[in-house]
């Protein structure tokens, strides 16, 4: 929202032209990705939609089909970054260091981030329904975590597999605070929830020796070593809460083996001609060639087909 009040903020809802959201999408499309410029987008949608329907600022009148005419920039945001199983050791390791520095020594200001690495790359989830979890939405028994506010607006249910239920089953509650991960200590924001752990995240990084890494590229990691264990694409799409099945695809090519063997499969079939059994006992003698292999077919006698 930020972008759109620096570009439309001394301007009135209904003074925000059709013409002038192109000159934004133009401009900010020299910045940013595509599908930056369409959040912004979204966003200016969904306010002229929620005005449109009366649920807010009832005084405001806009131009009915004004939302219809946003459109959106195509997007080609081709990244595919994941960890192999030795980045993801070391990566965990350089959070167990940074948490012993910063137990030893009050200038070292950093999130203890292994927990949550963990519980991202075991389900898929995004940092912002991490950071929000709740232990209301924690299922250990049942071993699900329940996502009320997905991306898309439609909660989903992830599974908790071995893994995950240990690491969550030692994370101590804070009496007060509904949050799994939540700020420690006793200052003003003890209890409270993690904003944002982006300076966490380099720092950890940097101890770890890995580059080219985002946080959401361990969402990445976890469809990408579930394809890549044979785990169905449906599957992966309902685990991650894809809304299209064409997102949860770009793993597709992970599992060039299993494609191979489903082909193979073909092989226990015939191999140019339909064979008879008969007779008893015999060798199997060819009935007729094949319908693609050059050779003229008798007509049947009873007509066509």
């Amino acid at each position: 929202m930020r972008n759109l009040e620096a570009a439309f903020g001394d301007l009135r809802l209904h003074e925000i032209t059709p013409a002038l959201v192109e000159k934004f999408k133009a401009a900010r499309a020299k910045e940013v990705k595509p599908a930056t410029v369409n959040r912004d987008l979204m966003s200016l949608k969904r306010l002229y939609n929620l005005i449109l329907k009366g649920k807010i600022l009832p005084e405001a009148h806009i131009i009915a089909t004004l939302p219809i005419r946003i459109g959106f920039l195509r997007e080609n945001n081709a990244r595919l970054r994941y960890l192999t199983d030795k980045e993801y050791a070391e990566l965990l390791v350089a959070c167990d260091r940074i948490d012993l520095k910063r137990r030893a020594s009050s200038t070292v200001r950093a999130v203890p981030l292994k927990e949550i690495v963990i519980t991202a790359v075991h389900t898929g989830m995004r940092l912002g329904e991490i950071l929000n979890l709740k232990w209301s939405d924690v299922d250990l028994q049942g071993r699900v975590i329940t996502i009320h506010e997905a991306k898309w607006g439609s909660s989903r249910h992830v599974p908790i597999n071995s893994v995950l239920g240990e690491t969550l089953g030692k994370i101590p509650r804070r009496l007060g605070s509904p949050y799994v991960f939540y700020h420690e200590g006793q200052g003003k924001r003890a209890g409270d929830k993690y904003e944002w752990i982006k300076r966490s995240w380099t720092v950890v990084l940097k101890e770890a020796g890995i580059t080219n890494l985002r946080f959401h590229d361990l969402r990445h990691t976890t469809a990408s070593w579930l394809v890549m264990r044979g785990v169905p694409l449906k599957t992966v799409q309902e685990i991650l809460g894809h809304k299209s099945f064409q997102t949860t695809l770009r793993y597709a090519h992970l599992a060039p083996e299993f494609r191979t063997e489903a082909v193979e499969r073909l092989c226990t079939f015939g191999t140019g001609h339909i064979w008879d059994t008969w007779p008893p006992g015999g060798g199997r003698l060819p009935l007729r060639p094949a319908a693609n292999d050059g050779t003229p077919r008798p007509k049947s006698e009873g007509g066509g087909d």
